[in-house]
């Protein structure tokens, strides 16, 4: 009993710290090579271009290493090196994800799907081939 007592304290002192708000992090980021959606709920969407090819991910905000942040997806979970944190310049908002400088958008978020539904995260990354109907 002691020993799960102690082990339990130890995972929580231990892990990550989540953010409930994470604040300016939210919204829609965009470059030509990169697209980031952060939710205020914490679901983040992430499509790449890079080399030829072309990464994609969906998964949820579980906390910050400074100013890095780490999403979760599936069984894996990976960190977003945020080298310059979410600023305003000249008007814009800007902010440094993996040596991508990234302007968030000024559209109104919508809410993002609760069911996971993979058409409406297949329209906000503009795959129309997958989304036709």
């Amino acid at each position: 009993m002691l020993l799960g007592l102690l082990l339990l304290l130890c995972l929580v002192a231990c892990g990550d710290t989540i953010s409930p708000d994470p604040g300016d992090y939210v919204g829609e980021w965009t470059s030509p090579e990169m697209y980031l959606l952060i939710s205020p709920g914490g679901m983040v969407a992430y499509k790449r271009l890079k080399e030829g090819g072309k990464v994609a991910l969906t998964g949820t905000l579980t906390g910050f290493k400074d100013h890095d942040f780490i999403v979760r997806y599936w069984l894996f979970s990976t960190t977003f090196e945020v080298s310059v944190p979410p600023h305003e310049k000249d008007g814009e908002w800007h902010m440094v994800v993996d040596g991508v400088d990234l302007i968030r958008s000024r559209r109104q978020l919508q809410p993002f799907p609760q069911n996971g539904s993979p058409r409406s995260l297949q329209v906000r990354l503009g795959n129309p081939e997958k989304h036709q109907v």
